[in-house]
């Protein structure tokens, strides 16, 4: 009897909890105040905004590398061909290629004018040493990947026609298609350049004698006349007089045209 009424007062507190209880229902899921949102875009836009400056900091250090010792390396490289040729030159030389290949940034993989720094390096030791094939096919190898990155520049073009006339091929074009891509590029290339397409071309039947138009663009602009008699050798020798008289007609006329307009005549070299 007792235990009956002690079980019937615990079964009655247990309903009582039971019925007190809160029914079980779906959870709501706690919604984030829109100043609470605001607050997590901001941080996560101010990391993205960091990695970004960070990117372009770190890139904006590989690119003034890259052209300082690109600068350095060619100017090693002038400086080398002022030397005697022999072991000076050629160790100058090497140098300056080694200078932009080791340098961290790594500018020989991805710097079109590093490229073709190095390229121009490797060809001038290749005409140091014509025996080694090594040096010709790192010129032109750097020829092309210079071309790949920046197809306008007109020496590359020229130095992979030189190379395409000597029997040393390329993969990008042969010797006729090369020069074509270098006029295209920049017509009035420096002197150096613009006298080596002609040659080529004059050997190739693709430029003509005095009266070629790509010859007489030569004779407007202000070049020496040693530098031009050098630069058209390949000519005979009545045609050489051609052109320099053709040379003193424009420069005559250059002046009279600066005096007549009262300016001062540009007789900055070309080269």
């Amino acid at each position: 009897m007792t235990s009956s009424r002690k079980h019937s007062a615990h079964a009655s507190s247990n309903e009582n909890d039971i019925l007190r209880a809160r029914p079980a229902g779906p959870r709501r899921r706690r919604v984030q105040s829109p100043t609470a949102l605001a607050g997590v875009y901001a941080r996560i836009l101010r990391a993205v905004f960091c990695v970004a400056a960070l990117g372009m900091a770190v890139g904006g250090v590989m690119v003034f590398e890259a052209a300082h010792s690109t600068n350095t390396a060619l100017a090693a490289a002038l400086r080398a061909l002022t030397q005697d040729e022999g072991p000076a030159r050629t160790s100058a030389l090497l140098l300056a290629a080694n200078t932009i290949e080791s340098n961290w940034a790594q500018p020989a993989a991805w710097h079109a004018g590093a490229q073709e720094a190095v390229s121009w390096s490797y060809a001038a030791l290749a005409a140091q040493m014509p025996d080694n094939t090594d040096f010709r096919n790192r010129a032109i190898l750097n020829a092309e990947r210079t071309l790949s990155r920046a197809p306008i520049q007109p020496a590359p073009w020229a130095r992979l026609a030189a190379y395409d006339l000597t029997g040393e091929p390329n993969g990008l074009c042969a010797a006729d298609d090369c020069l074509a891509y270098s006029w295209r590029a920049v017509e009035m290339a420096p002197l150096a350049t613009y006298c080596a397409r002609l040659q080529m071309g004059h050997q190739l039947g693709l430029v003509g004698g005095a009266d070629d138009p790509r010859l007489l663009a030569l004779t407007r602009v202000p070049v020496t006349p040693e530098a031009l008699r050098a630069c058209v050798d390949y000519l005979p020798a009545d045609a050489v007089y051609q052109v320099l008289l053709i040379q003193q007609w424009q420069s005559s006329e250059r002046l009279r045209i600066a005096h007549e307009a009262g300016i001062s005549p540009y007789t900055r070299p070309y080269e």
